[in-house]
This record gives structure tokens, C-alpha cells and sequence, in this order.
């Protein structure tokens, strides 16, 4: 994943900058700009000793020229931890790295917010469709069919005593109990009506 450091247009408009530049010149400013974007590389957009150690290695700089713009023009706060450690680190980083990464965050949310929006609505389109609905309303039907034609044959094999199943057992539901019972009385009412 690439990185980016956000460059103000303004930054060489600053009176530490002009002092940096007219001292050293663009090699002030490119170390300057160096240090900027191995900040911005760091977690917390600190570097410590080695960091430093490394850069002018990896860049030939004299340190004398890398702590030359570290400590006399004001662009970076540098500490000694407790440990004898050094920490350097940039309020200009510090201040457009937090706008960047609010803005990123805040992209990322409304990336989730309108990805679940997009879900929802293919969802909706997908059950509320003419097709599904009426695949639906289909197997809602056959599914109510066949607990009435359970019903039936229940209440049939109650009637005739006969085993409504391959293993000589009714299985039946509380509902369907409830059901077949319903229908034997009635049943056994119409037979009496009829004698």
C-alpha cells in the first residue's frame, strides 16, 4: 500500500524555512524534506537515533549536516527519553498526518456505510422482485397444502383405523393432533346428524 505525506503549498513560506534555506541552500531543504518522509514512514511519526544514523548512511549526509537542520531552525521538537534514547519528531507531520488519516478514516466509513446500503438495497430487489415473490407465495402454498393433506390423511386413518405410515405409527404434530381431533368430532357429529 503506498504512503503519502501531505505537502502544503506554503511550507517554504515559514521563517524557519527562509532561515534553513538561506543558510544551507536546497540541500537544507532536502534533508529537511528527507526527514519529512522517514517521519512519516514511523509508527507515530517518531525516528529515533538509529533512524537517523540510517538516513545518512543511505543518503551520504554528514550527521553534523542532518543535526544541523534538526536542532537550530525550530522545524523539529527532538527529546531524550529517560532510557538516553532520541526522539525526533515534527508538528508539521503531526498536524497534516491527523487531517490525512481523519479523512481517510472518515472515507472509510462512508465506504462501509454505503457498501451496506448497496447489500440492502440488492437484498430488498432480490426478495421483493415479482419472480421471488411469487416463488415464495408457491412454496408458502405447496407447504400449506401439505400439512392439510397430512391433516387429511391423519384424520382418514383415525376414522378407518388405519396406520397413516409404512411403520404402523401416527407422527403428528400437537397442532395436527389438535386438528385431527377437531375433524373427528365433527366427523363423528355428522354421522350421528345423518342416522
Amino acid at each position: 500500500m503506498k504512503t503519502y505525506l501531505p505537502l502544503e503549498c506554503g511550507i517554504n513560506n515559514s521563517n524557519s524555512m527562509s532561515a534553513l534555506i538561506n543558510a544551507m541552500g536546497a540541500k537544507g531543504y532536502g534533508i529537511y524534506m528527507l526527514l519529512l518522509l522517514e517521519l512519516r514512514r514511523h509508527k507515530n511519526y517518531m525516528i529515533n537515533n538509529e533512524t537517523l544514523k540510517l538516513i545518512a548512511r543511505t543518503y551520504s549526509i554528514r550527521r553534523r549536516l542532518i543535526d544541523d537542520v534538526l536542532y537550530n531552525y525550530g522545524l523539529f521538537i527532538v527529546e531524550t527519553l529517560p532510557n538516553g534514547e532520541l526522539c525526533v519528531r515534527s508538528e508539521y507531520v503531526t498536524r497534516v498526518m491527523k487531517n490525512y488519516d481523519d479523512k481517510v478514516a472518515k472515507s472509510q466509513i462512508d465506504e462501509k456505510k454505503d457498501a451496506d446500503n448497496e447489500c440492502q438495497t440488492k437484498s430488498n430487489v432480490r426478495y421483493n422482485d415479482p419472480i421471488t415473490k411469487e416463488k415464495n407465495r408457491k412454496e408458502k402454498k405447496t407447504s400449506t397444502e401439505k400439512e392439510k393433506e397430512k391433516e387429511t390423511a391423519a384424520v382418514d386413518a383415525v376414522v378407518e383405523n388405519k396406520p397413516a405410515n409404512k411403520t404402523g405409527l401416527l407422527k403428528l404434530t400437537k397442532q395436527q393432533r389438535v386438528s385431527v381431533k377437531r375433524h373427528v368430532r365433527k366427523a363423528e357429529e355428522d354421522i350421528q346428524n345423518t342416522s
